[in-house]
């Protein structure tokens, strides 16, 4: 593998950039606990396995290619192993997420890994003799769908998260301080009056 190779990489940063900018943007929610409809685990850890499992065979069914064709798929490979991982770290993320940043995160993952899964698919165009046949187009489809979805995402939460009331904050009160009880004052003598 070439080192540019892994400078491509970095391309799956980009939802990771784009949802840390999000969530910068409303800090204030983003400690909150997610309400139950919000969370909803169970169905973000079925929908993040699914597209795992096609993210998982792909990068079996690349190396596979790779050794008998003889084709350098090594950006495709990297595109799908790091595609897999970020889905794996996704589903445990929704297994115990509970506050917004957590939420954000693991979406940020997920947009991420199937960037990589795009990516891998334009790898694959440019590696072989597809380019020629219209490779370009099918990679610039591709990515404009993931870009457009992307952006959908992005503006469906901003927009959510623009009409959420700030969160109360809790104030802790300061501990009164017991005032130190008042010694008791003695009589004031009468001044003695002097002939």
């Amino acid at each position: 593998m070439q080192p540019l190779s892994l400078w491509w990489s970095l391309l799956m940063l980009f939802p990771v950039v784009t949802r840390l900018l999000l969530t910068l943007r409303f800090w204030e929610h983003a400690a909150t606990v997610l309400p139950p409809q919000q969370l909803d685990r169970e169905t973000h850890r079925q929908y993040i396995l699914t597209l795992a499992g096609f993210s998982f065979t792909a990068l079996i069914a690349i190396a596979v290619l790779d050794k008998a064709l003889r084709q350098n798929f090594s950006l495709a490979t990297l595109y799908l192993l790091l595609s897999f991982m970020l889905f794996l770290f996704a589903v445990n993320l929704q297994g115990y997420k509970a506050h917004r940043w957590q939420d954000d995160l693991a979406s940020a993952a997920t947009e991420s890994a199937t960037l990589g899964m795009i990516l891998s698919i334009v790898a694959v165009l440019y590696t072989g003799e597809l380019i020629a046949q219209g490779g370009p187009i099918i990679a610039a489809l591709g990515i404009a769908i993931w870009l457009l979805d992307h952006m959908i995402r992005l503006s469906i939460e901003y927009q959510y998260l623009r009409k959420l009331k700030p969160p109360k904050t809790v104030r802790v009160a300061e501990p009164e301080v017991p005032k130190q009880a008042e010694q008791p004052k003695e009589p004031e003598k009468p001044k003695e009056l002097k002939p």
